[in-house]
């Protein structure tokens, strides 16, 4: 702005863009409203308007809306996961039932999953996990982390049926081959 105002003063007439004067975002020559952040262009004469909101600014607010109700979900899921490396799971699980209450991905429902598990509440933890691998059947770790809180409860079958799972996905992964032969020791099948 400074460097146009400096060409002004020496008698440059330069097209200046016009910019919003919220958040100074270019505006286009015909624009009513910055694009950004809504706010009328200042050379606008609102009287103009019909009455109600445009629903160009009715959609802006709407996606304004959600861009913030995303970025509340991310940060209670970071917030929870947070919380659980650090041993305060009850503050963790409220945190992430704030974050389904805004919207149930998969993620979230996995890290449910994790933190029920952590304060020994396996059954809900597996329906957790379970609603992660409704969405998305190859969740490795959902897989994982299930048959980890089978294995919690001596659900043994239903544990190595989770490890089969996760050897169908990642057939090479060694680790996946040790935590199966883990579980089978475990039933006292050891010759498998």
């Amino acid at each position: 702005r400074r460097f146009a105002q400096t060409l002004l003063a020496a008698g440059a007439a330069p097209a200046l863009p016009r910019l919003c004067a919220h958040c100074e975002t270019e505006l286009g020559p015909e624009a009513k409203f910055c694009s950004e952040c809504g706010t009328a262009a200042e050379d606008f004469d609102e009287a103009t308007l019909p009455v109600g909101k445009p629903s160009q600014l009715e959609a802006i607010e709407e996606e304004k809306a959600a861009k913030e109700a995303m970025d509340r979900e991310e940060l209670l899921l970071e917030r929870s996961r947070l919380l659980r490396a650090l041993g305060r799971g009850d503050e963790a699980l409220k945190a992430i039932e704030e974050a389904l209450g805004i919207c149930e991905r998969p993620e979230i429902w996995l890290e449910r999953g994790n933190i029920l598990s952590a304060l020994g509440h396996a059954d809900d933890a597996i329906e957790a996990y379970d609603r992660v691998l409704k969405a998305q059947p190859d969740n490795f770790l959902a897989l994982y982390n299930k048959g980890r809180a089978l294995g919690s409860i001596a659900e043994h079958r239903a544990a190595l049926a989770a490890s089969d799972a996760r050897c169908a996905i990642a057939p090479g992964e060694p680790l996946v081959w040790v935590g199966r032969s883990l579980m089978l020791r475990s039933m006292g099948r050891l010759k498998e």
